[in-house]
């Protein structure tokens, strides 16, 4: 999308603004995020990704700045439409978002989404709430850092679902989230390079590294889950078969 002059700065966001934008013939508004090309790269990898497991995010888009005017000399943004996110309530009392966030039908699969990026930035702000037990997840701009492939970090979607469970409980959550995982062994790397059109915004070379991040990171899946969730039992993670079997 072409970032059009004349965009506002959000309020309490130094880096993120409201921007007309045009996608082939036709004129939207966008929220516009004035990040390093890395950063866009890992926000649409992971949007995409997002978008075929079926989790809810909102639209990935690649901003071209040359016209738009904005204080940046990067020639690219990241960029979403068609959700204003702004407009979503947020919720603040804990004990309210945790009820919700329980009842959420998404919640073991954006868990097991989160130890696959290794995304440890799932703060309130990065996950909103669309009304009744409904989340969109954003913000993956440091997701997938440069790490070894089996290094397990915090996973604060789960911190907060399954903090004070019982041991049992906790046991039934690891293997629910192991279970619903299966999901990713499916992803076609091959089709998300295609949908991003890197080539056309020169993010190709690391889009690819960050899939082969993602595939290499996915055969320790089920020791990370289970890392994040607090299990210390090694006999947890079921055979990829079996996984597939189950399904979610």
């Amino acid at each position: 999308m072409t970032v059009l002059p004349g965009g506002t700065r959000l309020p309490g966001h130094h880096d993120v603004w409201q921007c007309t934008v045009q996608i082939g013939h036709a004129f939207e508004l966008a929220y516009v995020k004035l990040v390093p090309l890395y950063k866009v790269v890992r926000e649409v990898v992971c949007g995409l990704i997002a978008q075929d497991v079926g989790l809810p995010v909102v639209r990935p888009g690649v901003a071209l700045l040359d016209e738009s005017g904005l204080p940046t000399d990067g020639q690219f943004g990241f960029a979403t439409s068609a959700v204003d996110v702004q407009a979503l309530p947020r919720i603040r009392d804990d004990a309210v978002f945790r009820e919700r966030l329980a009842r959420w039908p998404a919640l073991p699969l954006a868990i097991a989404f989160d130890d696959w990026i290794a995304n440890q930035d799932r703060t309130l702000e990065n996950l909103l709430f669309r009304g009744a037990s409904d989340f969109v997840l954003v913000d993956h701009g440091d997701a997938i850092p440069d790490i070894a492939v089996d290094v397990p970090l915090l996973n604060r979607l789960a911190r907060i679902a399954f903090s004070d469970v019982s041991k049992p409980e906790e046991n039934v959550a690891v293997r629910r989230v192991q279970q619903v995982a299966a999901v990713f062994d499916q992803v076609d790397f091959e089709k998300i390079k295609l949908a991003s059109l890197s080539q056309g915004w020169g993010g190709d070379a690391m889009l690819s590294e960050c899939c082969r991040f993602l595939s290499d990171r996915l055969v320790h899946l089920d020791d990370l889950i289970a890392q994040s969730l607090g299990s210390t039992q090694q006999t947890l993670p079921l055979p990829r078969a079996d996984r597939t079997n189950q399904g979610s």
